[in-house]
């Protein structure tokens, strides 16, 4: 995006605030502006990006919501297509250019941008008149047919507005889950490791009271019989180790787990902790065998209401 943010900027320099400026993929260049060093002057401006009428349509009908400009108040009957149609009339110059040297073929192109210039000035009125008509006609004849289906579907201006703001709120959340959902399945699957964890750090703890001998003496005080018991000692001293470092570490583990289950009850306000026969997680445990499927369920409606819109 280095060329168009060098556009945008230069835009601002020489045509000033309250700028709508499509680009084919407008989507991503105003996300990448709202990031780089342009973005306190370009939100100071009032100014924003849209994508042109030609390509926003083969954008998902969530980003047409926000950026195609037939939704966007101010942009007219504008469809931002001036350089696809400048593009593809100086095609005609690829026959007399293609064997030029580099001087004239950067010559043949200059000459035709300037005549095209010249000719655009020279139709200006004429093409004006002409886009006021077509304005002007538009609205009589679409102005007339939504009265008529306002009138046959008993809906209000204010219902549209509704209605528009319900369809972007929608496509902003379908497919997504809800925060419901995540914490609940959050707080079990933390539930369930506590379980697991509990029932480690017991196996851990038993295995290392099961290495103490029976028979097992404080070590004496008398030099002869401490070596004896330190030689001993030696013989288990790796295998004691190992199931002490076993022990410590499923105890921290749980320790570690039961904190994060402590700070989910809190601040989903649970007061008394879920157990595996109450509803709430027996339908969140269910949730979470199932989360993968329904995730792909909710995507697939996402792209089916998608399509469905954009037809």
């Amino acid at each position: 995006f280095k060329y168009p943010l060098a556009t945008v900027s230069k835009a601002l320099d020489i045509l000033g605030d309250r700028l709508l400026i499509a680009y084919d993929v407008g989507c991503n260049l105003g996300t990448t502006i709202s990031h780089s060093s342009l973005a306190p002057r370009f939100r100071k401006s009032l100014s924003r990006m849209c994508v042109d009428a030609f390509h926003g349509y083969t954008h998902n009908y969530g980003c047409q919501d926000k950026n195609h400009p037939s939704i966007l108040q101010g942009a007219g009957l504008e469809t931002f297509g001036v350089l696809e149609r400048i593009f593809s009339q100086s095609n005609n110059l690829a026959p007399v250019v293609r064997y030029a040297s580099a001087f004239n073929r950067r010559l043949y192109i200059n000459m035709f941008f300037i005549q095209w210039d010249e000719d655009r000035y020279l139709n200006l009125g004429s093409s004006l008149h002409r886009s006021y008509l077509h304005t002007i006609k538009a609205l009589d004849s679409d102005s007339m047919a939504l009265n008529q289906a306002k009138v046959s579907l008993s809906i209000s201006d204010d219902d549209i507005k509704t209605w528009t703001q319900e369809q972007s709120q929608y496509l902003k959340t379908i497919g997504q889950e809800t925060e419901y959902d995540i914490h609940s399945v959050t707080y079990v699957g933390l539930l369930q490791d506590l379980r697991i964890a509990w029932e480690q750090s017991g196996r851990c703890k038993d295995a290392y009271m099961d290495s103490i001998p029976e028979d097992y003496t404080l070590p004496s005080s008398t030099p002869a019989k401490a070596a004896a018991s330190l030689s001993n000692r030696n013989v288990a001293t790796s295998q004691t180790l190992t199931l002490e470092s076993a022990m410590r570490r499923a105890s921290e583990h749980y320790d570690s787990l039961l904190t994060d289950v402590l700070a989910m009850e809190e601040k989903m306000g649970i007061t008394k902790r879920w157990q595996p026969a109450d509803a709430a997680f027996i339908h969140a445990a269910e949730y979470v065998s199932k989360r993968k499927y329904h995730r792909a369920l909710n995507n697939l409606q996402r792209l089916v209401v998608l399509r469905l819109l954009e037809l």
